[in-house]
Formats: C-alpha cells, structure tokens, sequence
C-alpha cells in the first residue's frame, strides 16, 4: 500500500506543472471616439487628390502636339487603254516588163509628129528611136503646130516593154513624155513631140555655132540667095 502511495507521488512528481495562459479580455470601443480605418481611408483620398492635381497640372502646361494627318497614297490605276489595231499596208509587189527584143523593135511602126513647129524636132525624136532600135520610124507635122508636152499614143496591141523603151529615149530630148492606149491609125505608135528640154536646145544651138567656120574676109565669096519654103519636121 505504502511502495502504491510512493509511485503515485512519483508520476505526479514526474509531470510538468502548466501555468494557466489567460488574454486580456476585449475592451470596448469607446463611443466618443474615430474608428482607425477611417484615417486610413482618408489618407488614400489624399493620395490620390494629390496624384490626379500633378497629372492635371502636367497636362495643362505641356503643349498638345498637333497629330499629323496620315494621308495615304493611293497610285491610281489608269484605266487601259485599247490600242487600235494597225493593219498592215501592203505594199503591191511591181510587175516586171520584160525587155522587148530586136523582132519585137523591127515590127512596130511608129510616126512622129511635129507638134511645135520648131523645124527638127520631128528628126531629133526619130533619131532617138533609131537609136534604141525601131527602125520604121517616120516623120510628119501634126494637126496642131501649139503642142506644150510629148505625147505617146499606143495601140492595145503593143506590149508595155515596148512602150516603156519608148518613152525613156524621147524622154533625153523632150523631158516628160505621156503614153495614152488608143487607136493610132495606121502606125501602132504615134507621137506628137512638144518643146525640148532647155539643155537639149543649148547643146544643140551651141554644136551648130561651133560647127559654122568662120569665112575670111579676102575669100569671101558672096553667093545668090535662094527662097526655099520648107516644111518643118
């Protein structure tokens, strides 16, 4: 009973003692008195009034820049244009005249007409046409002795090499010579000769003035004048 007693008293002895803990009991607030949150909040409005007067400030004295207007560039597309269509020109290939030949020359017969009156020029056209090789060539005075330019008149029969040949050898002489296709009579070829050209005429004036000696004086001899009326061709 007693070594019972003992081990009690030593468990007891044993456990620690606890202090009791006690927490001051919540005062009342008092009724006269600012609740602490209220300084807090007026201490942020403060803040803030004060924040928003520097910003107001700042705006105020800072000028506002003037924002350029942004103006974009817009590259209008030029409506196209239809572009005509050219045709081309065609250009006509010429015919080529073959050259007559020596038969073809001999058989054409052809008349020159004195159309101006001047005496010769008939003979000038004949001996150009013999010259490129027509040898039936004859000569005569045409109806009208007032001519002002060669003419050239052909039969349907006589071919454009021939008339072409034609045409350039007068042309030395007489300058522009006109062909027209018509009745001829009895020559397939007729020509009526207009003025000659003003080198033709010069030439031939000055080989007759050097062709003409000059007669001496002293062997002079003075010769009976005879009329003759010839008819120019």
């Amino acid at each position: 009973m007693e070594n019972q007693t003992s081990q009690q008293d030593m468990h007891q002895a044993a456990e620690p003692i606890h202090e009791s803990v006690s927490f001051p009991a919540p005062q009342p607030e008092q009724s006269g008195g600012f609740p602490k949150w209220i300084f807090a909040v007026v201490g942020l409005l403060i803040i803030l009034a004060g924040g928003g007067f520097f910003l107001y400030q700042g705006s105020v004295s800072a000028p506002t820049p003037t924002p350029t207007p942004f103006v974009a560039t817009i590259t209008a597309l030029a409506s196209p244009t239809a572009v005509p269509t050219i045709a081309p020109t065609l250009t006509p290939t010429p015919s080529v005249v073959p050259t007559p030949s020596s038969a073809q020359r001999t058989a054409i017969s052809i008349e020159v007409q004195n159309g101006t009156g001047t005496t010769g020029d008939a003979g000038v056209a004949k001996a150009a046409l013999e010259k490129a090789g027509y040898s039936k060539v004859t000569t005569a005075n045409a109806a009208s002795q007032n001519a002002t330019e060669t003419t050239l008149t052909y039969s349907s029969d006589v071919s454009m090499g021939v008339v072409n040949e034609i045409v350039a050898a007068l042309k030395v002489s007489f300058g522009d010579v006109t062909p027209t296709q018509a009745s001829t009579g009895t020559a397939k070829v007729t020509v009526i000769t207009g003025p000659k050209q003003a080198t033709s005429v010069q030439a031939t004036t000055s080989a007759k003035a050097s062709a003409t000696p000059a007669a001496s004086p002293a062997t002079r001899t003075i010769s009976p004048t005879a009329t003759v009326t010839a008819t120019p061709r």
